[in-house]
């Protein structure tokens, strides 16, 4: 594998991880690359700079939506009574949950 499908491969696994559903139809909204255009670029057809951009733009955008969560929790810290954190987490914790328990409803009625 050459180093230019090594780079290529990385960036298209960043992408994907960090968007919640990894389908071309939603990678290709998201991004706006093509569809077909992206299904083949994730089968080896080598990608054009302004692909690698483009991703690269919306990786760096992804990734700055989830560290502001961590800024925020960071303030919350400071600012808040350590109730309020603790309120904060719990509601955060509920969330999570919920959605764990939703995934597995969907993957036992996938699986019956």
């Amino acid at each position: 594998m050459s180093v230019y499908q090594e780079v290529q491969n990385k960036i298209i696994d960043d992408y994907m991880g960090l968007l919640s559903r990894n389908t071309i139809r939603d990678m290709a909204n998201d991004c706006g690359i093509q569809k077909t255009r992206l299904f083949r670029i994730m089968n080896g057809h080598e990608m054009k700079l302004s692909e690698y951009l483009t991703l690269k733009h919306r990786i760096s955008t992804l990734l700055d939506s989830r560290s502001e969560i961590e800024n925020l929790a960071k303030e919350c810290d400071k600012i808040l009574s350590p109730r309020g954190v603790s309120e904060i987490s719990n509601y955060m914790k509920r969330r999570v949950r919920i959605a764990q328990f939703k995934a597995n409803v969907v993957a036992q009625k996938m699986a019956a």
